[in-house]
């Protein structure tokens, strides 16, 4: 659906069409692996105020990271505060901090202190997320038309 009307779609039989081209061109596409490593690092500062918790993340989903915090802790999410001064961009691989909010909670609520937790650059190759590497291929067909006549 685009919108609230349906889209128009066809489809044909791409092997049949290409079978019966006069010419066809195709290509294979290959993309490398890409690593998410923003300027900022991936760190959460949190503590406990009164049974509440209170987060600073850098994150795109301050609901969705509320959501987790509250399902690891059995808590509503009236009583946890999420803090993001700077909005995180995607192509910083901040949709979800990945388990480190709840970590640091989990620290803070064991030792009664502030936590702040942050990840190296070398944990950023493997516990931040990454587009794998990808192989598209791709073809086009074409056949000859009828002469045009002119008169």
């Amino acid at each position: 659906m685009v919108g609230r009307f349906p889209a128009e779609s066809r489809r044909g039989d791409a092997a049949k069409a290409l079978a019966e081209a006069d010419l066809v061109v195709r290509h294979q596409y290959e993309t490398a692996v890409n690593n998410h490593h923003p300027m900022e690092p991936h760190a959460v500062v949190c503590w406990w105020e009164d049974g509440k918790a209170v987060v600073h993340t850098s994150t795109q989903a301050i609901f969705g990271t509320r959501t987790m915090i509250a399902h690891a802790f059995k808590m509503p999410t009236a009583d946890i505060r999420v803090i993001a001064r700077f909005w995180a961009a995607a192509s910083a691989a901040r949709g979800s901090s990945g388990g480190l909010d709840v970590l640091a909670m989990l620290a803070a609520k064991s030792t009664g202190r502030p936590v702040r937790l942050e990840l190296t650059r070398a944990q950023m190759f493997t516990l931040v997320g990454r587009r794998q590497e990808t192989v598209q291929g791709s073809g086009a067909g074409v056949r000859r038309g009828r002469p045009s006549r002119r008169h």
